[in-house]
């Protein structure tokens, strides 16, 4: 075994990764704390809706619903589909572009059927889910549910839950 091998089987054990996912947990919560205080979260303190990443996940679906999928491949397009969502931003910000695979669609377009807000926090929802569901399988359920705040709290795109999910057997993380 390479000395590589020797410092991952030190590093990843059970006490360790639940340690790693505390912390996140609370870095999490103070970050919340943070945003709603200063209202830079989800919503800015004009009382827009802030640029995220999943306004690009919301307005892909959009247009994949209301034009054409290939629409949101247009940078012109997207952009302009995110500026009727959230208005005109700041010069330093960046409108994003649709950079997902043509099946992210399937996944995206029922979250477009609802109001932005409510799509958000469905959203949010399903993607902790599914990350909870792979802690779970990974960690085992003592701190599957805590560390799915962390995962809610930030919402981004769930493809590598997945991958985390679908572990080798040999990696049995809750008999360490």
């Amino acid at each position: 075994m390479t000395g590589l091998g020797k410092l991952e089987d030190r590093l990843f054990k059970a006490p360790y990764l639940c340690g790693g996912a505390l912390v996140l947990i609370a870095v999490s919560a103070l970050d919340l704390a943070w945003g709603y205080a200063s209202r830079q979260w989800f919503v800015d303190k004009g009382g827009g809706f802030r640029l995220l990443d999943f306004a690009c996940l919301w307005s892909g679906g959009d247009l994949a619903l209301r034009k054409s999928a290939i629409d949101a491949y247009d940078y012109l397009s997207m952009s302009a589909a995110q500026r009727d969502l959230l208005g005109i931003i700041v010069p330093d910000d960046r409108y994003f572009r649709w950079v997902y695979p043509p099946i992210l669609f399937f996944y995206v377009m029922p979250f477009a059927l609802l109001p932005y807000a409510p799509a958000f926090f469905a959203w949010a929802a399903a993607t902790a889910s599914l990350y909870a569901s792979a802690i779970h399988r990974i960690l085992g359920p003592r701190l599957a549910i805590l560390v799915a705040w962390h995962r809610a709290s930030s919402p981004r795109i769930f493809c590598w839950v997945r991958l985390a999910s679908s572990r080798p057997a040999s990696w049995d993380l809750r008999s360490s």
